[in-house]
């Protein structure tokens, strides 16, 4: 249909437009229908006709979403992307990756003038100079500017796609108050993902135009010669083709780029109605994470080996070196040799103690509990003085720092190092670190226990099913009033539950509501302390006012870390370290999904519970107070309360607190101290589990 059938056909009710869509396209028909350009349908194109008739056809899609499940689907997908530290990490990434790229392109373009250019008479990437970068800048800041006028005043996005077209299902809810509140709703979640993406988008467009401009770079062309001959050459870009290559560019930038990764899962998921609901279910958004993961594997030593072998050598000898791509080689050897050089400094600091691995990533059951119950950080983290600094938040920039640094840990565990096993190390390494962002991006996190084999089969399927179902019921309940639940109360909250129903429950609704969340209970460490939210440790309670916390809550991915800093916790897990050795660290008294206390024969017989061997049944209530007591009377001593013997003496706890800081201590040796870490803690076992066994009795349940 010509332009003007298909503004009548949107009038006529054939598909949804606002009033500020047809003002748009109605300014533009003079300019589209009169300038000069080659035809299209009969009629000459400009590129601002093509925006015309771009916004046509996006109008042409935009129906109305009338279904109840179309609805309460895209109020979930607004939840998803309503999360303030989802927004903070968009803008986290976009604002460091730019000193990558820039390095990148820097030492690509260094490269290529030097070794390239001579034998193919092409430029294609330079860093900007000066003057560029000051045309990035003031696009960065006018655009600001324009996403902002065209959202509150003419409704309209004349960015640079409709990939950040703030009209896109725009109209989703738009009958009735309530669905006015809903769209209001969305719309500004909407806003606030445009503000992250559309200005670094045009500051480095407006950057790589010009870079573009000043190098003259060339594009490959075949002509067909008057006798019939095709010749292959290069010649000048014209300033539509620059444009084009500066939007892809740009858009790569901001980790919106259609990778053949990407259109094969689309393409799967277009001929498969069954395995697209799976895959939306798993995988609501692909094309963001899935680049953030294939951006990890360009800087790292993996990324560089494939620039080399395929970009390079591979392409470069097809077919007398039709298929090299100059851009893609270059682009991808700059960032190779960047990300290789962030991993060997990675390296470094892990090697000096100052880039640490998350409790995640420890191996040892017994290490990871207590790691775990010192609030530490889920992800690798940076330890400076005093402060720890997670760098999970800043994928995928850290990501080689974070290879570099995985390798090092998987080598320290290796007796004999060689090339061979240091080159399989950084590959597997590159390929957990994306797999990282892709999967716990894609709310697929649980997959990372299959791959890194923290749990058995039966616990990995569990930790994936849990996951997928846990973030798709979180859907329906929005990020603030899961960040107000969050902000009112300090501390952590207990969902688990023997009743798989209720651990639901309490997970999707309960903790997430402020009131509501009060009702469970607060959460204790391996210490038996209260768990106390993150920000709380590392900022310090006392130091912790709503107005710091609320900042925790609603936007600062740094500060999740949560760090408890215990001393005898830390002095722990050194002397494991340094021994190599984990089977004395006291963990937690019932751990995991277990809901029973066992008390062998010889304790049974020894405190006069008979001949035999006793399990005893706990509720949730009575497994959080067994740990609880038993953190408490391990590392506090008993405090004054009475635990008797078999002879009904009285059993002195003194606590592993006061033992680790008494003269006595200091003259051990490490097999003494682990000795005496493990008869403490056999101590303060058997004393709770009599004292649970002599209350279930007087209850009549023994």
């Amino acid at each position: 249909m010509t332009l003007c059938q298909q503004l009548e056909a949107m009038k006529a009710g054939y598909a949804v437009v606002t009033e500020a869509d047809l003002n748009y396209i109605n300014g533009q028909m003079s300019t589209y229908l009169y300038a000069e350009g080659p035809a299209h349908d009969g009629l000459p194109v400009t590129t601002e006709g093509k925006l015309a008739l771009s916004r046509v056809y996006d109008a042409q899609g935009n129906t109305v979403q009338s279904g109840l499940m179309e609805k309460l689907n895209a109020f979930g997908y607004t939840n998803m992307l309503s999360s303030t530290k989802t927004w903070a990490k968009n803008i986290a990434s976009n604002v460091l990756i730019r000193p990558l790229e820039l390095a990148s392109e820097k030492i690509g373009g260094v490269i290529e003038q030097k070794l390239v250019t001579p034998k193919t008479g092409n430029r294609t990437t330079d860093a900007p100079n000066r003057a560029e970068r000051a045309a990035g800048k003031e696009a960065f800041l006018g655009e600001i500017g324009q996403t902002m006028v065209d959202y509150f005043v003419t409704h309209a996005d004349t960015g640079h796609g409709n990939g950040f077209d703030l009209n896109r299902d725009g109209r989703t809810f738009n009958r009735g108050p309530l669905n006015g509140m809903l769209n209001a709703y969305k719309n500004i979640v909407d806003f606030a993902m445009q503000i992250g993406d559309r200005p670094f988008w045009e500051q480095c467009y407006a950057e790589e135009l010009a870079v573009i401009k000043r190098l003259g770079m060339k594009i490959a062309e075949t002509r067909t010669l008057p006798d019939g001959r095709t010749v292959d050459g290069m010649r000048d870009m014209t300033l539509d083709e620059m444009k084009k290559e500066a939007v892809a560019r740009a858009t790569e930038r901001v980790f919106q780029e259609d990778s053949k990764i990407v259109n094969g899962i689309n393409k799967m998921r277009q001929e498969s109605p069954g395995l697209d609901l799976v895959m939306t279910t798993m995988m609501p958004f692909v094309k963001t994470p899935t680049n953030v993961g294939s951006r990890m594997v360009q800087y790292s030593p993996l990324g560089l080996a494939r620039a080399i072998l395929q970009y390079g050598l591979w392409d470069g000898k097809r077919s007398n070196g039709q298929n090299f791509d100059q851009r893609k080689f270059i682009m991808n050897l700059g960032r190779g040799l960047t990300g290789t050089g962030l991993a060997f400094a990675g390296a470094a600091l892990a090697s000096a103690g100052v880039l640490l691995p998350g409790y995640e990533e420890e191996k040892d059951k017994d290490r990871r509990t207590i790691r775990k119950g010192m609030g530490e950080s889920y992800s690798p983290y940076l330890r400076i003085g005093d402060m720890e600094i997670p760098i999970d938040f800043a994928q995928p920039s850290s990501g080689p720092l974070y290879i570099g640094a995985q390798t090092i840990w998987e080598l320290d565990k290796l007796e004999d190092a060689d090339a061979f096993n240091m080159i399989v190390e950084a590959a597997k390494s590159s390929a957990f670190a994306a797999g990282d962002q892709l999967f716990n991006n894609s709310f697929l996190s649980g997959i990372n226990s299959l791959f890194r084999g923290y749990n058995d089969f039966k616990g990995t399927a569990t930790n994936i099913a849990t996951n997928i179902a846990e973030n798709q019921a979180s859907r329906m309940t929005p990020s603030m009033i899961r960040a107000i639940a969050k902000w009112t109360d300090p501390y952590v909250r207990d969902t688990a539950s023997q009743n798989w129903m209720h651990q639901f429950v309490n997970e999707q609704v309960v903790q997430n509501w402020p009131i509501l969340r009060q009702t469970l209970p607060a959460k204790t460490d391996v210490t038996g302390d209260r768990t106390l939210q993150s920000g709380y440790y590392s900022w310090g309670k006392e130091q912790q006012n709503a107005a710091l916390h609320m900042l925790n809550s609603f936007a600062l991915p740094m500060n999740a870390i949560g760090q408890k800093n215990d001393d005898t916790l830390d002095a722990l897990l050194d002397l494991s370290y340094r021994t190599g050795e984990a089977s004395f660290l006291p963990g937690e008294l019932i751990a995991g999904n277990k809901y029973e206390l066992n008390m062998n024969k010889t304790t049974a017989q020894k405190y006069g519970f008979g001949d035999a061997a006793i399990t005893m049944q706990l509720t949730d209530e009575e497994k959080r107070e067994a740990n609880r007591a038993y953190g408490d009377l391990l590392f506090n001593g008993d405090g004054g309360r009475w635990y008797m013997n078999a002879k009904g003496e009285r059993v002195p706890v003194t606590g592993l607190r006061a033992i680790m800081k008494s003269e006595e201590w200091k003259a051990m040796d490490d097999d003494a101290r682990m000795k005496r870490v493990s008869e403490e803690a056999s101590k303060a076992k058997e004393l709770i589990i009599v004292q649970t066994a002599k209350q279930k009795k007087e209850e009549g349940e023994l």
